[in-house]
C-alpha cells in the first residue's frame, strides 16, 4: 500500500488550441461540400432520441492508495438524451447529454495494536461517476427503407467525480479519515456504431455501442474508459 504522500509520476496532457466543438463542424462542412444539393435534401430533417442501457467502466487504477479503495466496480446503468439533424440518408450531426452512471468500491484496513502511529483502522467507500455532453458526426448506410447501420465519432465534454468516505474502526484511530472529493472536467474522444430499424415513417428503434476514451485525467485513476451498450427510440420530425 502506498502512503497518502507517496510520489506519483506526473502526467502530461496536450490540449488542442482550437475550440473543441468547432472541429466537428469544420469536418462536416468539408464532407457535405462534395454532395449535390438535391442529395442533401433527401431524407433531411430534425430528430430526437432516447437511449438506455449498461455502461462498463474500464482501466480504473487507484494504485492501492489508502485515500481510495483498491478497486471499484465495473458496471452501472447509463442513458443518452439527444437530438440531431439528418442532412441526407448518409450523413448527420448529433448532440446528446449522456449520463454514464457511477461505480463503487470499498477497502478495509484493520490496523494493528503493535504498529504505533501506523495503527490505521478504517473502512473507506469510494464512488466514481461521470456525465457529460457530446457532439458527433454520424455516418449511415441504409440497406433499404427500414434498415440501416451507422457509425459516429466526436467529442465529449465530460465531468467526472471521485469521492471517498471514511469510517474509523475502534479501538484504533485513523489519521487519514477525512472524506474527500476530486473532480475533473475535460474534453475527450467518443466513437460508436449501431443498427437502426425504421418501423414507421417517423419512428425508429436503434441498438448502439459507444466508447468514451481517457476520462477523468485529473483524477488519481489514470484516465479510465467507459463503454455504453444501449437500446433506443428515435422520432424524426
Amino acid at each position: 500500500m502506498l502512503s497518502r504522500n507517496s510520489a506519483q509520476q506526473p502526467r502530461v496532457r496536450l490540449a488542442s488550441t482550437a475550440p473543441a466543438w468547432w472541429s466537428g463542424f469544420a469536418i462536416l462542412a468539408g464532407v457535405l461540400a462534395f454532395f449535390p444539393s438535391a442529395a442533401r435534401a433527401a431524407n433531411a430533417g430534425w430528430y430526437a432520441a432516447v437511449d438506455a442501457g449498461q455502461s462498463r467502466f474500464t482501466n480504473i487504477a487507484t494504485y492501492r492508495n489508502p485515500v481510495y479503495p483498491d478497486s471499484l466496480g465495473s458496471t452501472d446503468a447509463g442513458y443518452r438524451l439527444g437530438g440531431g439533424y439528418q442532412f441526407n440518408s448518409y450523413f448527420g450531426l448529433e448532440a446528446s447529454y449522456v449520463h454514464l452512471g457511477g461505480v463503487t468500491g470499498s477497502y478495509t484496513n484493520p490496523g494493528s495494536g503493535f504498529c504505533g502511529l501506523c495503527a490505521q483502522s478504517y473502512i473507506v467507500n469510494g464512488e466514481l461517476k461521470t456525465h457529460g455532453w457530446t457532439l458527433e458526426l454520424v455516418g449511415a448506410y441504409p440497406f433499404n427503407d427500414r434498415w440501416a447501420i451507422f457509425a459516429r465519432a466526436g467529442e465529449i465534454e465530460a465531468d467526472s467525480e471521485l469521492n471517498a468516505d471514511y469510517t474509523p474502526i475502534p479501538p484504533y484511530y485513523c489519521l487519514f479519515c477525512e472524506n474527500s472529493s476530486v473532480t475533473s472536467s475535460d474534453v475527450d474522444v467518443t466513437y460508436g456504431m449501431g443498427v437502426r430499424w425504421s418501423f414507421t415513417q417517423h419512428w425508429a428503434a436503434r441498438l448502439s455501442w459507444d466508447r468514451y476514451v481517457s476520462l477523468g485525467y485529473k483524477l488519481p485513476v489514470d484516465g479510465f474508459n467507459i463503454n455504453l451498450a444501449a437500446i433506443g427510440i428515435v422520432y424524426q420530425f
